[in-house]
Protein backbone atom coordinates (compact mmCIF):
# COMPACT_ATOMS: atom_id res chain seq x y z
CA UNK A 1 0.00 0.00 0.00
CA UNK A 2 1.51 3.31 -1.06
CA UNK A 3 1.56 5.77 1.84
CA UNK A 4 0.00 8.91 0.41
CA UNK A 5 -2.04 11.89 1.48
CA UNK A 6 -5.65 10.88 2.17
CA UNK A 7 -7.81 10.48 -0.93
CA UNK A 8 -11.04 12.45 -1.36
CA UNK A 9 -13.60 11.06 1.02
CA UNK A 10 -11.10 10.48 3.83
CA UNK A 11 -11.83 11.88 7.26
CA UNK A 12 -10.30 14.51 9.42
CA UNK A 13 -10.58 13.53 13.08
CA UNK A 14 -9.87 15.20 16.40
CA UNK A 15 -10.60 14.29 20.00
CA UNK A 16 -11.73 16.81 22.60
CA UNK A 17 -10.39 15.84 26.01
CA UNK A 18 -13.09 16.79 28.52
CA UNK A 19 -12.68 17.52 32.21
CA UNK A 20 -15.85 18.29 34.16
CA UNK A 21 -17.55 19.02 30.86
CA UNK A 22 -14.90 21.52 29.73
CA UNK A 23 -12.44 21.03 26.87
CA UNK A 24 -8.91 20.96 28.28
CA UNK A 25 -7.06 19.60 25.22
CA UNK A 26 -7.64 18.88 21.53
CA UNK A 27 -5.79 15.91 20.00
CA UNK A 28 -5.87 15.41 16.20
CA UNK A 29 -5.62 12.04 14.52
CA UNK A 30 -2.52 13.03 12.59
CA UNK A 31 -1.79 9.62 11.03
CA UNK A 32 -3.67 6.39 10.59
CA UNK A 33 -3.67 5.45 14.28
CA UNK A 34 -3.65 7.06 17.73
CA UNK A 35 -2.56 5.12 20.83
CA UNK A 36 -3.89 6.33 24.18
CA UNK A 37 -2.63 5.36 27.60
CA UNK A 38 -0.58 6.19 30.67
CA UNK A 39 2.82 5.15 29.26
CA UNK A 40 4.93 8.00 27.81
CA UNK A 41 5.30 6.31 24.40
CA UNK A 42 1.58 6.71 23.59
CA UNK A 43 0.43 9.36 21.13
CA UNK A 44 -1.96 10.78 23.73
CA UNK A 45 -0.61 10.36 27.25
CA UNK A 46 -3.19 10.49 30.06
CA UNK A 47 -1.73 10.66 33.58
CA UNK A 48 -4.70 9.08 35.33
CA UNK A 49 -4.49 6.10 37.70
CA UNK A 50 -7.52 4.42 36.11
CA UNK A 51 -5.93 4.47 32.65
CA UNK A 52 -3.87 1.46 31.60
CA UNK A 53 -0.34 1.79 30.27
CA UNK A 54 -1.56 1.11 26.74
CA UNK A 55 -5.30 1.58 27.07
CA UNK A 56 -6.93 1.99 23.64
CA UNK A 57 -6.28 2.63 19.98
CA UNK A 58 -8.18 4.74 17.47
CA UNK A 59 -7.57 4.09 13.79
CA UNK A 60 -9.00 4.75 10.34
CA UNK A 61 -10.34 1.88 8.25
CA UNK A 62 -11.92 1.53 4.80
CA UNK A 63 -9.19 3.66 3.18
CA UNK A 64 -9.62 6.44 5.68
CA UNK A 65 -13.42 6.57 5.59
CA UNK A 66 -14.29 4.97 8.95
CA UNK A 67 -13.04 5.75 12.46
CA UNK A 68 -12.62 2.73 14.72
CA UNK A 69 -11.92 2.23 18.44
CA UNK A 70 -10.27 -0.81 19.96
CA UNK A 71 -9.80 -1.38 23.69
CA UNK A 72 -6.36 -2.91 24.29
CA UNK A 73 -7.41 -5.21 27.13
CA UNK A 74 -7.39 -2.29 29.56
CA UNK A 75 -8.07 -2.91 33.24
CA UNK A 76 -10.92 -0.43 33.65
CA UNK A 77 -12.35 -0.57 30.14
CA UNK A 78 -13.38 1.76 27.35
CA UNK A 79 -16.96 2.98 26.92
CA UNK A 80 -18.76 4.54 23.95
CA UNK A 81 -21.74 6.59 25.06
CA UNK A 82 -21.63 4.67 28.37
CA UNK A 83 -21.62 1.23 26.68
CA UNK A 84 -18.51 -0.85 27.35
CA UNK A 85 -16.50 -1.86 24.28
CA UNK A 86 -15.68 -5.56 23.99
CA UNK A 87 -14.38 -5.52 20.40
CA UNK A 88 -13.40 -3.06 17.71
CA UNK A 89 -16.29 -0.66 17.10
CA UNK A 90 -16.99 2.17 14.69
CA UNK A 91 -17.36 5.75 15.93
CA UNK A 92 -19.54 8.63 14.76
CA UNK A 93 -19.25 12.38 15.05
CA UNK A 94 -20.20 13.50 18.55
CA UNK A 95 -19.68 10.13 20.26
CA UNK A 96 -18.28 10.34 23.78
CA UNK A 97 -15.58 7.80 24.63
CA UNK A 98 -14.86 7.26 28.34
CA UNK A 99 -11.55 5.65 29.23
CA UNK A 100 -11.16 4.28 32.72
CA UNK A 101 -13.38 5.98 35.26
CA UNK A 102 -12.82 9.68 34.61
CA UNK A 103 -11.34 10.55 31.19
CA UNK A 104 -13.79 11.41 28.40
CA UNK A 105 -12.96 12.10 24.75
CA UNK A 106 -15.53 13.66 22.45
CA UNK A 107 -15.16 12.65 18.81
CA UNK A 108 -15.16 15.28 16.08
CA UNK A 109 -15.27 13.91 12.52
CA UNK A 110 -15.41 15.87 9.29
CA UNK A 111 -14.53 15.43 5.60
CA UNK A 112 -10.91 15.80 4.51
CA UNK A 113 -10.73 18.98 2.43
CA UNK A 114 -6.98 19.47 2.08
CA UNK A 115 -4.10 17.10 1.57
CA UNK A 116 -2.03 16.24 4.61
CA UNK A 117 1.74 15.62 4.71
CA UNK A 118 2.99 12.14 3.93
CA UNK A 119 3.18 10.21 7.24
CA UNK A 120 6.53 9.15 8.63
CA UNK A 121 7.49 5.49 8.31
CA UNK A 122 6.31 3.32 11.22
CA UNK A 123 8.66 3.00 14.16
CA UNK A 124 6.92 0.31 16.23
CA UNK A 125 5.15 -2.97 15.55
CA UNK A 126 2.68 -3.51 18.40
CA UNK A 127 1.32 -6.93 19.42
CA UNK A 128 -2.27 -6.12 20.38
CA UNK A 129 -2.58 -9.33 22.42
CA UNK A 130 0.49 -8.97 24.63
CA UNK A 131 0.91 -5.19 24.41
CA UNK A 132 4.58 -5.63 23.45
CA UNK A 133 5.96 -2.96 21.11
CA UNK A 134 8.78 -4.08 18.83
CA UNK A 135 11.00 -1.26 17.47
CA UNK A 136 11.22 -1.25 13.66
CA UNK A 137 14.97 -1.31 13.03
CA UNK A 138 15.04 -3.25 9.74
CA UNK A 139 13.07 -3.27 6.52
CA UNK A 140 12.58 -7.01 7.16
CA UNK A 141 10.47 -8.17 10.11
CA UNK A 142 10.03 -11.91 10.64
CA UNK A 143 7.14 -13.44 12.59
CA UNK A 144 7.29 -17.09 13.59
CA UNK A 145 9.04 -19.78 15.60
CA UNK A 146 12.57 -19.49 14.17
CA UNK A 147 15.33 -17.98 16.37
CA UNK A 148 15.86 -15.03 13.99
CA UNK A 149 12.20 -13.92 14.16
CA UNK A 150 11.74 -10.55 15.88
CA UNK A 151 8.15 -11.48 16.82
CA UNK A 152 8.20 -14.95 18.36
CA UNK A 153 5.10 -17.13 17.89
CA UNK A 154 5.70 -20.73 19.09
CA UNK A 155 4.85 -23.34 16.50
CA UNK A 156 4.11 -20.82 13.73
CA UNK A 157 5.50 -20.97 10.20
CA UNK A 158 7.71 -17.97 9.50
CA UNK A 159 6.15 -14.99 7.71
CA UNK A 160 8.03 -11.94 6.45
CA UNK A 161 6.98 -8.27 6.54
CA UNK A 162 8.86 -6.03 4.11
CA UNK A 163 9.01 -2.24 4.34
CA UNK A 164 9.70 -1.01 0.82
CA UNK A 165 11.57 2.19 0.01
CA UNK A 166 8.48 3.72 -1.61
CA UNK A 167 6.55 3.45 1.65
CA UNK A 168 4.58 0.29 0.95
CA UNK A 169 4.45 -2.50 3.54
CA UNK A 170 3.83 -6.07 2.40
CA UNK A 171 3.20 -9.28 4.31
CA UNK A 172 4.46 -12.52 2.75
CA UNK A 173 3.30 -15.90 4.01
CA UNK A 174 3.30 -19.39 2.52
CA UNK A 175 -0.16 -18.76 1.09
CA UNK A 176 -0.38 -15.10 0.14
CA UNK A 177 1.19 -11.70 -0.35
CA UNK A 178 -0.79 -8.60 0.58
CA UNK A 179 -0.31 -4.98 1.56
CA UNK A 180 -0.51 -3.71 5.14
CA UNK A 181 -1.81 -0.27 5.98
CA UNK A 182 -0.01 1.50 8.85
CA UNK A 183 -2.40 1.96 11.74
CA UNK A 184 -4.77 -0.81 10.63
CA UNK A 185 -4.55 -4.08 12.61
CA UNK A 186 -3.65 -7.25 10.70
CA UNK A 187 -3.29 -10.91 11.68
CA UNK A 188 -0.26 -13.09 11.04
CA UNK A 189 0.51 -16.42 12.72
CA UNK A 190 -2.52 -15.99 15.02
CA UNK A 191 -1.19 -12.67 16.31
CA UNK A 192 -2.99 -9.38 15.76
CA UNK A 193 -0.40 -6.71 15.06
CA UNK A 194 -0.40 -3.05 14.06
CA UNK A 195 2.24 -0.63 12.85
CA UNK A 196 2.37 2.79 14.43
CA UNK A 197 4.15 5.97 13.40
CA UNK A 198 6.79 7.79 15.48
CA UNK A 199 5.75 9.99 18.38
CA UNK A 200 7.63 12.86 19.95
CA UNK A 201 8.47 10.55 22.85
CA UNK A 202 10.58 8.38 20.56
CA UNK A 203 14.14 9.38 19.81
CA UNK A 204 15.31 10.27 16.32
CA UNK A 205 17.63 7.25 16.49
CA UNK A 206 14.67 4.88 16.75
CA UNK A 207 12.65 6.74 14.12
CA UNK A 208 15.39 6.99 11.53
CA UNK A 209 17.41 3.85 12.23
CA UNK A 210 15.73 1.46 9.78
CA UNK A 211 18.42 -0.71 8.23
CA UNK A 212 18.04 -1.78 4.61
CA UNK A 213 18.56 -5.53 4.22
CA UNK A 214 21.44 -6.40 1.93
CA UNK A 215 21.73 -9.83 0.35
CA UNK A 216 25.22 -10.82 -0.78
CA UNK A 217 23.87 -13.86 -2.58
CA UNK A 218 25.04 -14.61 -6.12
CA UNK A 219 22.78 -16.35 -8.62
CA UNK A 220 23.74 -18.09 -11.86
CA UNK A 221 20.95 -19.46 -14.07
CA UNK A 222 21.22 -21.75 -17.09
CA UNK A 223 18.15 -23.11 -18.85
CA UNK A 224 19.95 -25.80 -20.84
CA UNK A 225 22.75 -27.19 -18.71
CA UNK A 226 24.03 -30.73 -19.34
CA UNK A 227 21.68 -32.20 -16.77
CA UNK A 228 18.78 -29.81 -17.40
CA UNK A 229 17.78 -26.35 -16.13
CA UNK A 230 19.85 -25.11 -13.17
CA UNK A 231 19.80 -22.10 -10.89
CA UNK A 232 22.88 -22.07 -8.67
CA UNK A 233 22.80 -19.77 -5.67
CA UNK A 234 25.76 -19.09 -3.39
CA UNK A 235 26.66 -16.90 -0.46
CA UNK A 236 30.29 -15.71 -0.48
CA UNK A 237 30.06 -14.75 3.20
CA UNK A 238 29.14 -18.23 4.43
CA UNK A 239 30.39 -20.40 1.57
CA UNK A 240 26.95 -22.03 1.12
CA UNK A 241 25.96 -23.31 -2.31
CA UNK A 242 22.71 -24.73 -3.61
CA UNK A 243 21.28 -25.72 -6.98
CA UNK A 244 17.59 -25.43 -7.90
CA UNK A 245 16.68 -27.90 -10.67
CA UNK A 246 12.87 -27.93 -10.87
CA UNK A 247 12.10 -26.53 -14.34
CA UNK A 248 9.36 -24.07 -13.42
CA UNK A 249 11.34 -22.71 -10.47
CA UNK A 250 14.44 -22.25 -12.61
CA UNK A 251 12.35 -20.51 -15.30
CA UNK A 252 10.94 -18.11 -12.73
CA UNK A 253 14.41 -17.27 -11.41
CA UNK A 254 15.65 -16.79 -14.99
CA UNK A 255 12.95 -14.23 -15.83
CA UNK A 256 13.52 -12.31 -12.58
CA UNK A 257 17.31 -12.45 -12.90
CA UNK A 258 17.13 -11.16 -16.48
CA UNK A 259 15.02 -8.17 -15.36
CA UNK A 260 17.43 -7.39 -12.52
CA UNK A 261 20.45 -7.66 -14.82
CA UNK A 262 18.86 -5.40 -17.44
CA UNK A 263 18.00 -2.77 -14.83
CA UNK A 264 21.48 -2.90 -13.31
CA UNK A 265 23.07 -2.46 -16.74
CA UNK A 266 20.74 0.48 -17.40
CA UNK A 267 21.97 2.18 -14.22
CA UNK A 268 18.75 1.86 -12.20
CA UNK A 269 18.99 2.63 -8.51
CA UNK A 270 19.01 -0.49 -6.27
CA UNK A 271 15.66 0.33 -4.67
CA UNK A 272 13.92 0.30 -8.06
CA UNK A 273 15.85 -2.40 -9.90
CA UNK A 274 14.49 -5.82 -10.78
CA UNK A 275 10.73 -5.34 -10.51
CA UNK A 276 8.94 -7.51 -13.06
CA UNK A 277 5.19 -7.62 -13.75
CA UNK A 278 3.78 -10.93 -12.50
CA UNK A 279 2.06 -11.63 -15.83
CA UNK A 280 5.42 -11.35 -17.59
CA UNK A 281 6.97 -13.77 -15.12
CA UNK A 282 4.10 -16.21 -15.62
CA UNK A 283 4.45 -15.91 -19.39
CA UNK A 284 8.15 -16.71 -19.08
CA UNK A 285 7.39 -19.78 -16.97
CA UNK A 286 4.41 -21.32 -18.76
CA UNK A 287 4.61 -19.82 -22.23
CA UNK A 288 1.41 -19.53 -24.26
CA UNK A 289 -0.69 -21.22 -21.59
CA UNK A 290 0.32 -18.79 -18.84
CA UNK A 291 -3.14 -17.20 -18.59
CA UNK A 292 -4.67 -20.63 -17.87
CA UNK A 293 -2.49 -21.08 -14.79
CA UNK A 294 -3.67 -18.06 -12.83
CA UNK A 295 -2.06 -16.09 -9.97
CA UNK A 296 -2.75 -18.84 -7.42
CA UNK A 297 -0.48 -21.26 -9.23
CA UNK A 298 2.18 -18.59 -9.45
CA UNK A 299 1.87 -17.94 -5.70
CA UNK A 300 2.23 -21.66 -4.99
CA UNK A 301 5.34 -21.82 -7.19
CA UNK A 302 6.84 -18.78 -5.48
CA UNK A 303 6.12 -20.14 -1.99
CA UNK A 304 7.60 -23.55 -2.76
CA UNK A 305 10.72 -21.96 -4.21
CA UNK A 306 11.16 -19.88 -1.08
CA UNK A 307 10.69 -22.93 1.15
CA UNK A 308 13.27 -24.87 -0.85
CA UNK A 309 15.78 -22.05 -0.47
CA UNK A 310 15.08 -21.68 3.25
CA UNK A 311 15.60 -25.41 3.75
CA UNK A 312 18.95 -25.04 1.98
CA UNK A 313 20.02 -22.36 4.47
CA UNK A 314 19.20 -19.20 2.50
CA UNK A 315 16.77 -16.39 3.25
CA UNK A 316 14.04 -17.10 0.72
CA UNK A 317 12.58 -13.63 1.06
CA UNK A 318 15.20 -12.18 -1.24
CA UNK A 319 12.37 -12.92 -3.70
CA UNK A 320 10.14 -9.90 -3.04
CA UNK A 321 6.55 -9.13 -4.06
CA UNK A 322 4.40 -6.02 -4.13
CA UNK A 323 1.42 -4.81 -6.15
CA UNK A 324 1.48 -7.49 -8.82
CA UNK A 325 5.24 -7.30 -9.25
CA UNK A 326 8.09 -9.61 -8.21
CA UNK A 327 11.84 -9.07 -8.02
CA UNK A 328 15.09 -10.55 -6.77
CA UNK A 329 17.13 -8.56 -4.29
CA UNK A 330 20.62 -9.93 -4.91
CA UNK A 331 24.21 -8.82 -5.05
CA UNK A 332 25.08 -10.44 -8.38
CA UNK A 333 23.32 -12.37 -11.14
CA UNK A 334 24.69 -14.20 -14.15
CA UNK A 335 22.70 -15.69 -17.04
CA UNK A 336 24.29 -18.41 -19.16
CA UNK A 337 22.68 -18.28 -22.57
CA UNK A 338 21.82 -21.47 -24.45
CA UNK A 339 24.71 -22.98 -26.39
Amino acid sequence: MQIEAPTPGSLTVEFLVLQQGQVVHVEPLAGRALFVGRNPDNDLVLADATISGRHAMFHLADTGRRLMLRDLASTNGSFVNDVRVSATVGLNNGDKVRLGSSVTLEVRIGPQTTATPTPLPPSLLVDLHTGLAHPVRSDRIYVGDEPHCQVQVPGATTACITLHEQGEIWLSTDDSEHAIEPGTPFVVADRELVFRAPTSALSATVRDGVERTSYAYELEVQLQAQTGPEARISCPRTGKHYCVTAENRVSMLWVLARQLLNDQQAGSLPEGAGWCVDEDVMRGIWGRGWDQMGPNNYQVLLSRTRRELVKAGFDGWFIEKRRGHTRLRLGKVNLIEDA
